[in-house]
């Protein structure tokens, strides 16, 4: 049955959080002052994106790049940075591997390190030190292993800024992901009921890393076209494409809420399907609401907002007649 593999794996995304936790630990150069760089390929790049934005929120110098640029662009990495952070669904990602490698070839870094959604792999043998979360998927369209990565690399971000309370508070996600997940899925079946021709995902500070991978996710299971912006550089451009038969999601900040409902405001005067996802937006009136009712800070709840776009995709993708298990020409690891 088409979207099976896919539903099941995001049916175990309580599990995938509890092994991010169980096997997180502190980046140790994270403490010691330079440049940290994340890296990744494919859909993780954009985890990688929203890492390095919260690293710098807490002080730690960060950046993001493709890991593509390690061997493309040999020896022009400046600052050379202390450390790289990589983080990859398996351990057998052809081009996270050649990555690595030439890094090393090039003394580009002191320490090498992994964030891994499963576990083995050559990869891992190139690392320093290697968090492995031990999720498996089938499925082409990463959900759960990617959702599990996040986590593990929050934790690893908030343990190396000395944040123990929010640490504390990142515990109480899994417990709170399975209700939630049954929640969810029932208003993302109720967004997408209407169909859509485009989907944007708009989000500010590490949640604009996050919009870019959603709507990468969603457009993977559905190919329905899906877009990723910062939610204040949307009125530079983007907005020209905005119609009736656009979906906007509003992925919402604490920090940021304030300017962002401006734009809320300015899009759904447009004619575009709008919603929310965040905390605390239950009474926002005249779009669609999805309220995580979590409890902690927006660094710490990461994982909820993508648990809601992949329910988005896979119901968009059996809306439209497509298999989100098996998106035409993608593989799983290559």
């Amino acid at each position: 049955m088409a979207g099976e593999l896919t539903r099941k794996e995001i049916n175990q995304t309580p599990i995938a959080l509890r092994n991010a936790l169980s096997f997180a630990k502190p980046l140790p150069t994270l403490n010691k002052g330079g440049e940290h760089l994340f890296v990744s390929s494919g859909i993780l790049l954009y985890i990688a994106d929203a890492m390095a934005r919260m690293a710098d929120m807490f002080g730690i110098r960060a950046r993001a790049l493709p890991a593509q640029d390690l061997f493309l662009y040999r020896k022009s990495l400046y600052p050379a940075p202390r450390a790289i952070v990589m983080l990859s669904r398996t351990g057998e990602v052809s081009e996270n591997i050649k990555a690595i490698q030439a890094a090393r070839q090039d003394n580009v870094a002191d320490f090498y390190t992994g964030i891994i959604g499963e576990a083995g792999g050559p990869l891992v043998q190139l690392l320093d030190q290697a968090v492995e979360c031990r999720i498996y998927e089938v499925s082409v369209a990463t959900t759960s292993t990617l959702n599990a990565v996040l986590t593990a690399c929050t934790a690893s971000l908030l343990f190396s800024a000395g944040k123990s309370l929010d640490v504390a508070d990142l515990h109480s996600i899994p417990g709170m992901a399975a209700p939630l997940v049954a929640r969810l899925d029932q208003e993302a079946r109720v967004l997408v009921s209407l169909g859509c021709k485009q989907v944007m995902i708009l989000g500010t500070g590490p949640l604009y890393g996050l919009a870019k991978a959603a709507a990468l996710s969603i457009f993977e299971m559905s190919q329905v076209p899906a877009v990723g912006l910062h939610t204040m550089v949307f009125r530079h451009g983007h907005k020209v494409a905005v119609d009736q038969d656009t979906l906007m999601i509003f992925f919402l900040s604490d920090s940021g809420m304030q300017e962002e409902m401006a734009v809320l405001e300015e899009v759904q005067a447009m004619g575009a399907r709008t919603a929310v996802v965040g905390e605390g937006v239950s009474k926002i009136k005249y779009c669609f609401v999805s309220e995580l009712g979590s409890g902690v800070k927006e660094t710490v709840r990461l994982p909820l907002y993508m648990i809601f776009a992949q329910l988005v995709g896979y119901h968009l993708a059996l809306l439209v007649g497509r298999n989100p298990d098996a998106p035409p020409r993608l593989l799983k690891v290559f």
